[in-house]
This record gives structure tokens, sequence and C-alpha cells, in this order.
């Protein structure tokens, strides 16, 4: 999972660079690793990049180093390593040099076949330097350009025809750039405005976040490309009668205050998920809790539901990254602890916790949070899910590339509660996350659920 940001226009005022810097900022909760910035400078396209966070790489000298150049269109990325080594080489927005100058390509999402599509081209004459999606389809572009004249638009559109995958990416070719979707629209991509500037972004919080305004969502399956005089240009490249919008950005990924896929606030989202939890698996407590962040709003669906109080009993050390998108199963267990500490008085009176979380993948960081609250003092702990067991890899843009790493996948429900030694675990049936979307009026047919069916739409 990546974020994507971008900002075009030649006419306005305003410092881009601090515009863009503050896009990635609010779109950090989607990749952790690396962050990068391309931009135009008199026709030609400069590339910053580097490992870590934006706060960190993009500081106030190295801004004020790339706003010297007056860009007027930036493009920005976000980086989570699923696709590729958590190294620099892999960091995107990726580039290449042409004769018609340097282009820069960032992107979101995963080629799942992306090892075969490699040989064929490589078979052409294709070189690649990364194990990256995001080079493969600038490479693929470029080739496919290569025989129809250098059009890259005509490219641009053969690629996603005879690409399957999830990305949502952006093509920027000196003063002007080209916005593009694939048609199964599996990860959000949004258009945006503010005083006349073109903003593309992964997700609306980051619209919020520098004062923009949403106009609608890029389509599934569109291109719009945005030339030298700022002119926006919209094709309905690929249009299928059923999407793949993924499940799990809802559930997880997407911040609670992104509207995404057409729907309300994720946050509502997942508050509607905990109450159905608390119908469905009803238990004695003294308080509900949750995992912080991501579990918070469906802890609170689940406690009005149950007419149970809700209390923060975890609290995040807001300098730790997710965990769950950290490369390496020892840095989750060790960065588990680093990230949360339990608030200990609470427990002394009041000692029987139900606590909700989103889902378990591995089943490390629960297992190190429920170890955390038993020795705080923590009697009985009732484990709420509010998402269906993951029995099977994601291979458009999650980490959760095997079996072997998901313990739902060779776990009974019985063997997980044991593992993690908590009193009692309940998952949201796949039934009633369905029925979930279908209170957003959106259609589940619409949304890939493979990590919890198996049935891969893309």
């Amino acid at each position: 999972m990546c974020g994507v940001f971008g900002i075009i226009s030649n006419k306005s005022k305003e410092n881009l660079v601090e515009i863009a810097y503050l896009g990635l900022l609010h779109l950090q909760h989607r990749g952790q690793d690396a962050a990068g910035l391309a931009y135009n400078d008199n026709g030609r396209v400069r590339i910053e990049k580097g490992k870590g966070l934006v706060n960190h790489i993009f500081n106030s000298v190295k801004r004020r180093e790339i706003a010297s150049h007056k860009p007027w269109i930036i493009l920005g990325h976000t980086r989570y390593s699923t696709a590729g080594a958590d190294s620099l080489i892999n960091t995107q927005p990726h580039w290449i040099d042409t004769l018609k100058g340097r282009q820069a390509l960032a992107s979101n999402g995963d080629i799942p076949n992306l090892i075969n599509e490699k040989k064929i081209l490589e078979k052409q004459g294709v070189e690649f330097y990364t194990d990256n999606d995001g080079e493969f389809l600038l490479k693929k572009i470029n080739f496919l350009a290569s025989n129809k004249e250098g059009n890259l638009l005509s490219a641009i559109i053969e690629t996603m025809k005879s690409t399957a995958g999830s990305y949502s990416a952006a093509l920027m070719v000196r003063d002007q750039i080209f916005i593009f979707r694939d048609p199964w629209g599996n990860r959000p991509f949004i258009l945006g405005e503010k005083n006349g500037s073109i903003i593309f972004t992964s997700e609306t919080c980051a619209l919020d976040g520098v004062g923009a305004k949403f106009v609608r969502e890029i389509n599934p399956g569109e291109v719009i490309h945005i030339n030298q005089k700022g002119e926006l240009k919209s094709i309905q490249a690929i249009e299928l009668k059923k999407k793949a919008h993924c499940i799990f950005e809802h559930i997880y990924f997407a911040r609670p205050d992104s509207k995404i896929f057409g729907q309300k606030e994720v946050g509502a989202f997942r508050y509607r998920l905990g109450k159905k939890l608390a119908k469905a698996y009803p238990v004695k407590a003294d308080f509900v809790t949750s995992v912080p962040d991501s579990g918070n709003f469906a802890a609170i669906g689940y406690s009005v539901e149950a007419k149970i109080p809700y209390r923060i009993l975890l609290v995040r050390n807001p300098y730790i990254p997710r965990t769950f998108i950290m490369p390496g199963q020892q840095n989750r267990e060790y960065l588990a602890r680093l990230k949360y500490s339990v608030m200990k008085e609470i427990l002394k009176t009041k000692n029987r916790v139900i606590l909700v979380d989103d889902s378990i993948v591995r089943g490390t960081t629960n297992k190190a949070i429920i170890k955390m609250m038993r020795e705080a003092g923590a009697k009985e702990i009732h484990l709420r899910i509010s998402s269906p067991p993951i029995i099977n890899p994601c291979h458009y843009g999650i980490n959760t590339p095997t079996q072997e790493e998901l313990i739902a996948c060779s776990h009974s429900i019985e063997e997980i509660r044991k593992f993690l030694e908590v009193d009692s675990l309940g998952y949201l049936s796949l039934e009633d996350l369905k029925n979930n979307v279908k209170k957003n009026k959106q259609k589940p047919e619409n949304f890939c659920f493979a990590c919890f069916n198996k049935k891969y739409p893309i």
C-alpha cells in the first residue's frame, strides 16, 4: 500500500511545494518506508527521494531548495514495501530518461503476475533495475510508445488494456502529466481543487489537510491528461461492469476521516462493524477498549450496541510506525511493545475487558498486546475482530504474500484463541461485512474480498 499526491497549477501564486509536502504528511499512514517527489523545472523533471518519513526527507531546507525551482507540477509518493525490497532503488517516483526528456511515475497497487510480465518485455530488450511495479509500468508504457510514434496516451491505454493488476498512477513528462487508474478501481484515487490548482490523491483526508475541495473520484479505467496550459482532458479508456474495490481499505488502511469508493467516511463504516460484532458476540465485561487507532471506531460501535462503557486502555506512541506495514516479522513483535503501553489504574477495579481490533494477520502483534494487558492486571480478555478471518494472501498491494504467514489459514478459531491466550474470540462474518457495504448503498460484488474468501477478481 502506498500514497500518491500530486498538484498542478501554472498560475497559482501559492507555494506548491508546501502543499505537496502537507499532502504527503496526510498520507504517511499509507507508507512509512520511503518517500519521494518529482517536479518540473523549465521543461526538465527533477527527482528527490529517500528512505524514511516525509518530514525527515523533506525538511525545511530541502523544501526551500525545491521551491527555488518554481515548479508547477509536483508528483509525490509515500512507500510501503509490497513488491520489491525495502531499498532506495525501489523508492518512487521511478524515472527514465528518453529522447524527449525525463519521465517520472508514481503508483499505488501491485501487478500480481509481475515476474511473467517483465519476462515478456525483457525478451524485447527492456531492462529492469528494480523489482517494483512502478518501474514496470513506466518501462512498459515507454516500450509501447516507441511502437506508437511516441504517443504516450495511446501507450498508457494499451498498457491498461493488457496489464491485469491494481494501480492508481501518474506519469509526469516535462510540463504535462497523465493520471490513470486500473479498470477495477482496486485502490482509491481522488481529484480535488484548491484555488485553481488541480490535485490528485489517494485519499480525501489529504485534500482536507491542504484545504482543498473534493471534486470527484478518478473513474476506474479513466486516463486524465493535463497539458502545458493546465488544461484537463479525460478519456474513459476501459469500462468494466464490475469493480474490485479493496474492502481492507475500509477495514484498516484508509484514514477514518477519508471518503473512498463513493461511500461515507470510513470511520462510520467501522462504527457499524462494531455494532454488528456486539450483536453477534455478546459477553459480560466491565468495559470495551480498542487497539488504536484502526480499532477505535469499531470498539465505540460495540460499546454503544452492547451498552458497556468504552474506556481507553492502550496508549499508542505516535512516533512508532504502523506495525502491520513494517517489513519483517521480528520488527513487528519488537515494535508492538514499543508502540503500545497499558493504562494500569483502570484494571485495578475493572479487569474484565472486551478488546476490539480490526483484524488478525499474523497474530504476533495481538499476542504481544494481550500479554501486556495480562501483566497489567486484566483477568478476562474477550477479543473481537471487526473483519472475517484472513485466510489468503493479497496480490494487489497488501504485505501478506504467503499463506504460511496468515494464522487463520492454518489454525481454527479455537486454536487462534489458545495461541493468543484470550478468554473468547469472535470474528465478524463475511455476510455481515457485505451487509455493511450494502448499507452504504454499494454493491458487494464491486468489492474484493479475496483475503477472506479466496476469490480473486483481478
